[in-house]
């Protein structure tokens, strides 16, 4: 190396214009670039040691470092990623749908809703928030659905008429007290001490043991 060429690769540019940089590379792991304006930001993918941001398509990634198991945000939608099993919870004209990914096998075709705590429950609410409209609760050892006062609870098919339900059996309550139980072939009351049953036709109608279409059972 010549006296010459020693001096010249030694002369620190100074006020030198970023335009006048027309060819090379920058190299971000050797230098430090600080007041980057965002916006001048326009395409690519940004890349961390956990997460990935695709500027093309909008799509980001958050890696579990611990699991392995991915986060994506993509397009409307929150996808997790196990290995190949999904779970996608998805923005509706009605609200949000969690669904099992197309590929997925056995159980990881299922979609289910956990909700962990001491009272677990999903509470409905009017527009603003501000009223409670009801509450389907469950704890370890009862299952209630809560509807406002002077409401009914209507079980109904998916075109709107009315549906049955089956269950062990059917308690009643009142604000005084007295139940009823039905269960099996058997009316009775569960409370202790002497109980009366009442069976209250309407009208000047009866109370008949039989079927609507005339058969009758037992003494009439």
């Amino acid at each position: 190396m010549t006296a010459k060429t020693a001096f010249i690769n030694s002369i620190k540019a100074v006020d030198i214009s970023a335009d006048k940089i027309t060819a090379g590379t920058l190299n971000a792991s050797v230098v430090n670039i600080i007041n980057l304006n965002a916006n001048k930001i326009a395409t690519g993918t940004i890349t961390g040691g956990m997460s990935t941001w695709n500027l093309n398509t909008g799509v980001m990634l958050f890696k579990n470092p611990a699991t392995g198991d991915d986060l994506y945000l993509n397009q409307g939608a929150i996808q997790f990623q196990n290995g190949a099993q999904t779970r996608l919870l998805e923005y509706t004209a009605e609200g949000l749908k969690l669904s099992a990914g197309s590929g997925n096998t056995g159980t990881s075709l299922n979609a289910s809703l956990h909700l962990n705590g001491g009272v677990s429950y999903v509470q409905f609410n009017n527009r603003a928030g501000t009223v409670n409209q009801g509450r389907i609760q469950m704890t370890s050892d009862s299952a209630m659905i809560q509807i406002p006062n002077g409401a009914f609870l209507a079980i109904r098919d998916i075109s709107g008429l009315q549906a049955g339900i089956s269950v062990n059996y059917v308690t009643t309550e009142h604000s005084t007290g007295s139940t009823i139980q039905m269960a099996g072939d058997s009316i009775k009351t569960p409370r202790a001490g002497d109980r009366n049953i009442y069976v209250a036709p309407n009208g000047t109608g009866s109370v008949v043991a039989g079927e609507a279409s005339g058969t009758r059972y037992g003494s009439q």
